[in-house]
């Protein structure tokens, strides 16, 4: 569904039912899209400069879908109307300007189906009364398997918060009348900041759980994201399924590594802040939680001894409800009870090559 905007300081008489229909057929046949879906607007009379002077002179927009998106066929495009508007209404080249702007199916409006200003996931947008809400127009932040672009230019930039884009991300998903599709593994960090976030901001979707080592992936209609991502989860889980012992300089390299990036994480990010963007919980503390948690899926408590640590995870608990956090950290908690119980023999023909992959 294209649409042609001209602006123009000529007069009115100038753009007659004629001119409409054939600046329709023209940039139909130029874009490829049948005329019955063209929309087409002209605004005369204007108060207008281009290039320093207010001789007569035109401006158009051309915006539709899938046909303006690249340099190749915008400049196809601009010769052919180009030679319409030059031809049509005696100005030279110099005095018409095309600006060509690339839309999305839900940016556009219909039959009151697809009135859509917000989408979510990947290269999709929320929008609305931002005023108390932390983001800025261009804005991009990845959380996991998922990013928000923000489009409205009306707030201050600051950290996203937890529960800002609730009534946007509902406002979209009920739009589109679908349910937002969420492969997980919770084994994996990634998707339980994508679990929490999403559960947290009363999000509607439909949760599959997927196997381990199964690509994460976001499906909203038509639209597919998915990610490749080295689970760190199996490999602390290994030794102790298959009762291999780690050699003691490995586990004591590993565990000083370990030691050494907490403290770095109190020392430099958390400092004696709340949480590590202020007062305010952020995505940034979804992100470290779910990092910060994943030692114990080998059993390894990180909070034992760490008061300053332990203190910050209680907050951000108590502010995501402690019942989803721990709905969605069940899995790696339970994870070393698992390991125990699993059938050994099973498993004994795939040692030598786990031992040569992560030992």
């Amino acid at each position: 569904m294209p649409f042609i905007d001209l602006e123009t300081n000529l007069p009115a008489s100038k753009f007659t039912d004629e001119f409409l229909k054939k600046l329709c057929s023209t940039t139909a046949a130029v874009l490829g899209k049948p005329e019955d879906r063209m929309n087409l607007s002209v605004k005369s009379g204007l108060s207008m400069l281009i290039a320093g002077s207010t001789a007569p002179c035109v401006m158009l927009c051309v915006s539709a879908i899938g046909v303006t998106d690249t340099a190749e066929k915008n400049k196809d495009h601009s010769a052919k109307i180009f030679k319409f508007l030059t031809g049509e209404l005696g100005l030279s080249e110099d005095r018409i300007v095309i600006r060509f702007y690339p839309l999305e199916p839900w940016q556009v409006g219909k039959k009151g189906t697809e009135d859509i200003h917000a989408h979510i996931v990947g290269y999709r947008s929320y929008t609305g009364d931002f005023a108390q809400n932390p983001f800025e127009r261009g804005d991009e932040v990845g959380f996991g398997a998922m990013a928000l672009k923000v489009q409205d230019p009306r707030s201050a930039r600051s950290p996203i918060r937890l529960g800002s884009v609730k009534a946007h991300a509902v406002f979209a998903l009920k739009t589109f009348k679908m349910v937002l599709e969420l492969y997980l593994d919770l084994y994996s960090q990634p998707c339980r900041s994508v679990f929490i976030f999403a559960k947290k901001n009363n999000i509607p979707f439909e949760f599959k759980k997927i196997a381990l080592f199964e690509v994460p992936a976001i499906r909203d209609g038509d639209f597919t994201l998915h990610v490749h991502l080295l689970l760190s989860g199996p490999q602390l889980l290994i030794p102790l399924a298959m009762e291999i012992e780690v050699p003691k300089e490995k586990m004591d390299s590993a565990m000083e590594d370990l030691d050494g990036s907490l403290k770095i994480f109190e020392e430099k990010f958390l400092q004696d802040q709340a949480f590590i963007a202020g007062d305010k919980i952020s995505i940034a503390d979804l992100v470290a939680i779910v990092e910060i948690m994943q030692p114990f899926f080998a059993g390894e408590d990180v909070f034992l001894g760490r008061p300053k640590l332990a203190a910050w995870r209680d907050r951000l608990k108590a502010e995501v409800g402690p019942e989803l956090f721990d709905e969605a950290h069940r899995d790696i908690m339970l994870a070393p009870e698992m390991a125990k119980n699993l059938d050994k023999s099973k498993m004994a023909v795939f040692k030598p090559r786990v031992v040569k992959l992560f030992l």
